[in-house]
């Protein structure tokens, strides 16, 4: 027997169905959200695609060259020390190694490696394309302070270091009222937000409109029941489960600098759940997370920091195992995906790109030379390694335009590549 999961798509026909009371779909959202009531987009799978989704990986100072990049080319190919995780099974058929490509930025100007030379970010730009419709455009998290990444016309976005918090802004108390139980928030629905909202709408209507809004409301609570009873089946409702149970409650390492190994993996790994929940939910479908600007002293649990494992012996020694660990993170991100199921029967993984990159090609050297780049997921053709012999690297970002499938002649596109078009064999 086929299993239901939770889709996307209810809330456009939900305000398809307001229009013709008279309600506007701005002010239905502003309503929605401006209350703190998280608008659920579950429905049952429809046929159709699945929406892409987009994850960039910024891990500063680069990495040491013999200990990352890989040894051969096309499907042939064996891993050092540093980017070894990446090539167990499961994940290795889904990565595109890339060592050649020569780029810019360095100490500082990091936005450089996800902008290239453009005022506005790569990430920013597929969040207003892909990621138009859903409630939250982007997320922005960080392991250590991170401002200079990604840019909205030349500005930095702060990113955010505890994702607990921002867990709390996008998954609202659902009911209003009373403490957070999540166990009644899954058993009632989150549906039940919206019915509470539609009877807060229906004070200010009229008899016509309140009649037709009470059928739309009855629909509402039909489809509820009827996922209930699919998720209760098949084990689904993914998007109303949190990825944090209150077992957490030393926030203070959420809130403050990442000063221990301890305080960034708690950081990383939550963070890495909530990008994995806010995609099941569809509440975003582009993510930025950095693991801090070039001079940080972000503490690994390997016992050193990041900085200081870039000069001389260290370069050689330490910088390896801090690529592994970086690694071992991205590994966990894409198991979550792997994990999960979408809207058109496959996983989450299948349609997400996941962008590593670095804002230097070794820290040792501060140099640009042979930048740090995978490119993983199922909108690429992985499980290969790549050598573009040092070309600039103005192709990699066309590759990742055309992969989430925006046109690279669009009017409005920033011409990330400077007109090179995508890198060829990569997009699947």
């Amino acid at each position: 027997m086929k299993k239901h999961q939770f889709a996307i798509g209810s809330r456009r026909s939900f305000f398809k169905s307001a229009a013709k009371m008279g309600l506007s779909s701005a002010a239905l959202n502003s309503g929605l959200l401006g209350a703190n009531m998280l608008w659920s987009r579950g429905a049952l799978a429809q046929e159709g695609p699945a929406p892409k989704r987009f994850i960039t990986i910024h891990i500063t100072n680069g990495a040491h060259p013999n200990n990352w990049h890989a040894k051969g080319e096309g499907s042939d190919f064996t891993l050092p020390q540093g980017s070894a995780p990446l090539g167990i099974n499961g994940i290795r058929e889904h990565c595109v190694f890339i060592d050649g490509l020569d780029g810019q930025g360095g100490h500082g100007p990091h936005h450089y490696c996800i902008a290239n030379d453009k005022k506005t970010s790569l990430d920013i730009y597929a969040a207003n394309t892909i990621g138009a419709e859903t409630p939250f455009k982007s997320l922005h998290l960080a392991a250590y302070p991170q401002g200079s990444l990604s840019r909205i016309n030349g500005n930095g976005i702060p990113f955010d270091l505890n994702p607990v918090k921002v867990y709390d802004r996008m998954f609202p108390e659902a009911l209003g009222e009373g403490e957070r139980d999540w166990t009644t928030i899954r058993r009632q629905g989150i549906f039940g937000a919206n019915l509470k909202m539609l009877n807060e709408f229906k004070k200010d209507m009229n008899a016509t409109q309140r009649d037709r809004l009470d059928l739309h409301a009855d629909s509402i609570q039909a489809m509820s029941e009827r996922i209930q009873r699919a998720a209760s089946a098949s084990g689904g409702a993914a998007c109303t489960r949190p990825f944090w149970d209150g077992a957490i409650t030393d926030t203070e390492l959420l809130d403050n600098d990442a000063l221990t190994g301890a305080a960034t993996e708690l950081r990383t790994r939550l963070s890495m759940d909530l990008i994995a929940l806010a995609f099941k939910c569809d509440l975003t479908r582009v993510a930025t997370f950095s693991f801090g600007h070039s001079q940080a002293d972000v503490v690994l649990p390997t016992g050193f920091t990041w900085h200081d494992a870039q000069h001389g012996y260290n370069n050689h020694l330490k910088n390896p195992q801090g690529r592994a660990w970086f690694s071992e993170q991205m590994v966990y991100l894409m198991n979550l995906l792997a994990s999960a199921p979408d809207t058109d029967g496959r996983t989450l993984l299948d349609n997400t790109l996941i962008y590593l990159t670095s804002d230097m090609g070794n820290g040792s050297a501060h140099d640009n030379a042979r930048m740090p780049v995978v490119l993983a997921g199922g909108l690429v053709k992985g499980g290969q390694a790549i050598n573009m012999g040092g070309a600039f690297w103005n192709p990699l970002f066309d590759t990742i335009a055309d992969a989430l499938g925006i046109p690279l002649d669009a009017a409005d596109y920033p011409q990330y590549g400077n007109g090179a078009g995508p890198i060829s064999g990569i997009v699947a």
